[in-house]
């Protein structure tokens, strides 16, 4: 998808938690995540171990058991858009510009007006 405006903007559900894993293989899991999406998108670059640079903006991927990101981007600065696709994870666009969106499923959107 190229218009990041072209998101449907339904609640994301939660989904019923199971038993989480040990802290190290939580560690794990999401450097896997990280690293899939970067060598999907070789433009951007890891900044912590759940945050990336990407065309835009930022991406803050889901940590495993994280329900912080689901449901409505409150923390989405003035003048920015912000996204929470389906998985959870927080996109944080703050230069204008077209892109191509990785995000999946329903989520919710908020451009904050300048």
């Amino acid at each position: 998808m190229i218009a990041v405006g072209a998101l449907v903007t339904s609640p994301i559900a939660a989904s019923a938690a199971s038993a989480a894993p040990a802290p190290d293989q939580q560690a794990v899991h999401l450097q896997q995540k990280v690293a899939n999406y970067l060598a999907k998108h070789p433009d951007w670059r890891q900044v912590s171990p759940n945050k990336m640079t990407i065309p835009g903006g930022t991406m803050t991927v889901a940590a495993p058991g994280d329900q912080a990101n689901v449901g409505y981007p409150w923390g989405c600065a003035n003048g920015h858009l912000c996204i929470i696709d389906g998985y959870g994870n927080y996109f944080d666009y703050f230069y204008c510009g077209f892109y191509s969106f990785p995000g999946a499923g329903d989520g919710t959107f908020r451009a904050s007006a300048r």
